[in-house]
């Protein structure tokens, strides 16, 4: 590995998951370009993305007070603020790590990919890394937060020491 895997936990964002017949028009207003395929991803200039889910439905995420808000949006548009937990993976071998937690090849998966998975049985959303980077964003549910920092806390320390010993051998 080049550079050593790191967890972290995104601060100060705000997340919404936008919906409905009008939701890609009201959307493309606010953000120009929109993901041509569902689940992908652009990512935007204040460190945000945007990740098409459906012809209808959209997360964006990005710095508080960087999304638009309710009244930016027609009667045909639906905004649920959300509050995941979320986690960062940074490094070489995110991969390998996660396949440790998850049966998703994320070895496999395009820079641009938005995935929906189950990772140590929970459903979670991941925004796979963007082009010349190795960092993964990683959200689940907020009920979640305590049992996934924990369980990624420890998967990750036994992860490392086992790549740690096979550098020695």
């Amino acid at each position: 590995m080049n550079s050593e895997l790191t967890l972290g936990r995104p601060a100060d964002f705000a997340f919404s998951h936008v919906r409905g017949s009008g939701a890609a028009a009201d959307l493309g207003r606010w953000y120009g370009s929109l993901p041509s395929r569902w689940f992908r991803y652009k990512l935007q200039p204040n460190g945000g993305f945007l990740a098409r889910l459906g012809d209808r439905e959209f997360y964006i995420f990005g710095p508080v007070g960087t999304l638009p808000d309710k009244t930016s949006y027609g009667a045909k548009t639906y905004l649920f603020a959300r509050s995941d937990a979320v986690f960062s993976f940074d490094g070489d071998g995110y991969a390998a790590f996660l396949r440790e937690l998850c049966a998703y090849d994320f070895g496999a998966s395009e820079p641009d990919e938005f995935v929906l998975a189950n990772m140590a049985g929970v459903s979670c959303w991941f925004r796979m890394p963007p082009t010349h980077s190795t960092q993964v964003l990683m959200g689940c549910d907020p009920s979640y937060e305590d049992y996934m920092t924990d369980t990624l806390t420890g998967t990750l320390s036994e992860f490392l020491s086992g790549c740690r010993r096979k550098e020695k051998t």
